[in-house]
């Protein structure tokens, strides 16, 4: 069409140009004719102008319409003065869950709307509301959310955009499919709600911190423990919250998983409301996407209670296993004590009876001797009974056999038995005995072995000074109102004042074959009458044993004894 008015207006143009040469010589004719064909020119491309202008905004609106339907971003385009859909790409459709665009034409978003955005609540009637204006003003963008055909709910990012076509306000929404977004969004709040209520219910102190020692969470049990409300401690360091001695033990353990970088445990201990409790806490590090340490976290377990029960279960099996290794040194100590016990009248039986066979030997036979020999071998059986039944009764802790004892006769029989040991070793035995000493309360046979055996100690120990006089004494005198002391002291080398408390236990010694528990029974036998008994030495020049007995306070009948010698 452009070109056929083309033609026809040169056409006249040319008509025009062949007048004005036949009507050249007319200048008023000539300057008409100039004029009517500049004006035909000016037509003529006033309409291709036109014409040019008309087809390119035709071509730009199938550009344009191109463009709508090919891209993938849904769109559709509301008239807000009727509020439907006018038009939709196929984009569009395939998001609503329609086969075609033409089926949303004429729709409004309302019908198209999810029940869920608009059940009968006064919050979902305000929100139609809104999502109304918002379509009818050009609001920039809202969440929406839209029910398929089908059954499906999606939830969509709005966006809209006003435009006037042709005279009109039209809106164009643009629409973002946001559906699993929002499902990863509720199963992160769902799956941090699970957390918060898992950290907020457990029975462990369980916080978080920063770098630089700040707090950036913490549980109702640390509330619980500490007695420090989160407000009060969220922000703030160890430092600004506990003793300088708690906060210090807090920040090195803390350093030092910050600068590992890996799970550490430690022991705390933390003064609280409820006394000083001890927690066993793991601590990991925080790290950022970028591989750096930014905090940590920290769990700890209130291990007070156990800790206690490993220290009294320690305590018990300790306590059992010495009870064991004393009732094993006990039976060592009862074999022992009775071979210690039985050796001293054996050693006397056997000498006595080789003093019997000498006598019988000799021509004449010495037959008095041989009586008197053979009397102490049947004293000494008996004492050896004695002393079985002794050791019976010391280890039994039976009383029956207590009775008063008179003191010095107390010695004098038991330097009775010692005459022949004496003999041997060319020691001599005075006696000092008081006379007039009230009696004491006691089990004889036990005591009289606990006299034979420190002068039997002395005896032993005295022969290792060949140098110097062997004399034993042995003293009995009123210690105080209450008892009475036996003494028994001899000329031996003494004793190292630094092991005069020591020789009263058991497996001590100061004997090159000694067992060690002559002494330990004897203090044992003396503790067991309510005495006591005590060594006193210089560690040069002899020993001295004390016996302290209290008196028998039944019976105050006092006694004669007199002083002797025995060589």
């Amino acid at each position: 069409m452009s070109s056929d008015f083309e033609d026809s207006f040169a056409a006249l143009i040319s008509k025009i140009d062949a007048l004005e040469t036949t009507l050249m010589n007319s200048p008023a004719v000539r300057e008409q004719l100039t004029a009517i064909k500049k004006g035909v020119e000016n037509l003529c491309a006033r309409y291709s102008r036109f014409e040019l202008t008309g087809s390119s905004l035709q071509e730009g609106e199938n550009y344009n319409k191109v463009l709508f339907e090919q891209t993938h971003q849904a769109i559709v385009v509301v008239d807000p003065e009727i509020g439907c859909f006018i038009d939709a790409n196929s984009a569009a459709a395939k998001i609503f869950g329609y086969s075609s665009p033409q089926e949303i034409v004429g729709k409004t978003p309302l019908d198209m709307a999810a029940p869920t955005q608009y059940d009968g609540s006064d919050s979902a009637l305000a929100s139609r509301r809104r999502d109304r204006s918002a379509l009818v003003q050009g609001i920039e963008s809202f969440e929406w959310r839209h029910r398929r055909p089908n059954g499906e709910i999606w939830d969509a990012i709005v966006h809209l955009m006003a435009f006037s076509f042709r005279g009109r306000r039209l809106l164009q929404a643009t629409l973002d499919d946001v559906t699993e977004r929002r499902k990863t969004e509720e199963a992160l709040r769902e799956s941090r709600q699970l957390l918060e209520g898992v950290l907020e219910n457990s029975p462990a102190v369980i916080y978080a911190k920063r770098k630089d020692g700040r707090y950036t969470f913490i549980n109702r049990e640390w509330e619980r423990v500490c007695d420090l409300q989160r407000e009060q401690v969220i922000g703030k360091t160890d430092q600004d919250l506990f003793s300088t001695d708690i906060a210090e033990q807090f920040r090195s353990n803390d350093l030092a998983v910050l600068r590992s970088g890996r799970l550490t445990e430690s022991e705390e201990r933390v003064r609280t409301p409820l006394g000083e409790k001890l927690f066993l806490s793991r601590k990991v590090p925080l790290i950022s996407p970028a591989g750096e340490v930014e905090g940590l976290c920290g769990i700890s377990t209130d291990i007070t209670e156990r800790r206690r029960n490993e220290l009294d279960l320690h305590e018990a099996i300790t306590t059992l296993e010495r009870e064991r290794e004393n009732k094993l040194m006990n039976v060592e100590a009862i074999i022992a004590s009775i071979a210690h016990e039985v050796r001293q009248p054996l050693s006397a039986i056997t000498m006595n009876a080789g003093a019997a066979v000498r006598f019988l030997g000799r021509t004449p036979p010495d037959f008095e001797e041989v009586h008197a020999a053979l009397g102490r071998v049947v004293g000494e059986s008996q004492r050896a009974s004695e002393v079985f039944d002794g050791i019976r009764d010391l280890f039994r802790k039976v009383g029956e056999s207590r009775e008063p004892i008179d003191v010095n006769e107390l010695v004098r029989d038991g330097s009775q038995s010692l005459v022949a040991e004496l003999t041997d070793n060319d020691v001599l035995l005075h006696t000092q005995l008081k006379a007039g000493l009230p009696v004491v309360d006691g089990h004889r046979g036990q005591l009289q072995e606990v006299i034979i055996n420190i002068v039997h100690n002395a005896i032993e120990a005295m022969r290792t000074t060949p140098d110097r006089k062997r004399e034993v004494l042995i003293k009995t005198r009123r210690y105080d109102e209450a008892s009475i002391a036996v003494d028994v002291e001899d000329t031996g080398p003494g004793i190292d004042p630094k092991q005069l408390n020591a020789i009263f236990d058991a497996f001590v010694t100061t004997k090159t074959e000694g067992m060690g528990l002559g002494l330990a029974i004897c203090r044992r036998i003396v503790e067991g009458h309510n005495g006591q008994l005590s060594a006193f030495s210089d560690g040069k020049s002899g020993a001295r044993f004390e016996i302290v007995l209290p008196i028998h306070v039944r019976d105050e009948k006092p006694n004669t004894g007199a002083g002797g010698l025995i060589s």
